[in-house]
Formats: structure tokens, sequence, C-alpha cells
């Protein structure tokens, strides 16, 4: 798979497209791949579109946990229904689909503009994710990276008081 973290953290989504798709048409059913897309384009300024795209259908079960985040991420759940989903041991690491859920649902404020409260979620999911996992480097990233974030991005950046 690319290296998705460092164009996608550090405010150079739209760079990470075309290598997502490449990675995606290598892994069609490859969930996790769908949603890294998905935010790539979704901060990139073409959300719409985005979720459209992320709403086909994958070779992925649905049970699995990551067809729950894509069913947050267009709008089939809501926060409340994806807290509670992760509350469900479906992957073995409960504690990993706490941070996932906090992770997305951070940016799904974040894309839809309200900052602050997605700023909260990232605090969280930096503090509780296991540091392997994607979601912790990518939400670390953003806190550090303050106002200089999202210069081709259509939302406002994190402010500086979020960092450590």
């Amino acid at each position: 798979m690319v290296d998705r973290i460092p164009l996608i953290s550090y405010g150079r989504a739209k760079e990470a497209v075309p290598f997502l798709q490449i990675s995606l048409k290598r892994w069609p059913g490859a969930d996790y791949n769908r949603l890294f897309l998905y935010l790539a384009r979704a901060l990139s300024g073409d959300e719409a579109a985005a979720r459209a795209e992320l709403a086909s259908p994958s070779t992925e079960q649905s049970e699995q946990w990551a067809g729950r985040l894509i069913e947050y991420e267009t709008r089939r759940l809501d926060d409340d229904a994806l807290r509670k989903l992760a509350t469900v041991d479906v992957t073995g690491n409960l504690a990993g689909q706490a941070c996932e859920a906090s992770f997305y649902i951070g940016l799904r404020h974040w894309i839809d503009g309200n900052v602050a409260a997605g700023e909260a979620l990232l605090i969280r999911a930096a503090n509780e994710c296991p540091r392997t996992f994607t979601e912790a480097m990518i939400a670390k990233a953003w806190l550090a990276a303050g106002p200089g974030l999202a210069q081709e991005a259509t939302v406002a950046p994190l402010t500086k008081s979020a960092t450590r």
C-alpha cells in the first residue's frame, strides 16, 4: 500500500488521491483504502463526490468494522450509532474500534466545518489509538501542524491551542 500518511497528514490530501486510486485498483475490496481515498478527496474539497464513490459496493462483508466506518462516512450511521457499534467487539480490539470511532467522527465534524468538535475528537484519537494505527499517526500530525495544515482544504484549520 502507498504511504498515504504524510500526504493526508500534512495538508497534501489532493496529492494522495492518485496513489490511493492505484492502491484500490490493486486491492479493490480494501475498505480502509476506500476510507482513506474518501478522506483525501473530502479534505481536498470534493466531499460530495467522495461520499458517493465511497457508497459504492465493496467486496468486504458488511459486518466488518471498516464497513461500519464506511456506513458512518456515507451518513447511514450517526455519531451515536457509530460509538455504540464501537463497543461491540468485531475485531478483537475494542480499544482500537473506540479510537477509530473518535478519529472518523472527529474528521467528519472537521469536514462539515465544526472544527472545535473535530479537534476534541482528534485529540482523543491521538491519545487513545495505538501508536501503530494510521489514524493515530494522522491525528497527531494534524494536531501538530496547526493553522498551516489546510492550505488546500476548504475547511478551517486546527488552532495551535490543540497542540500538546
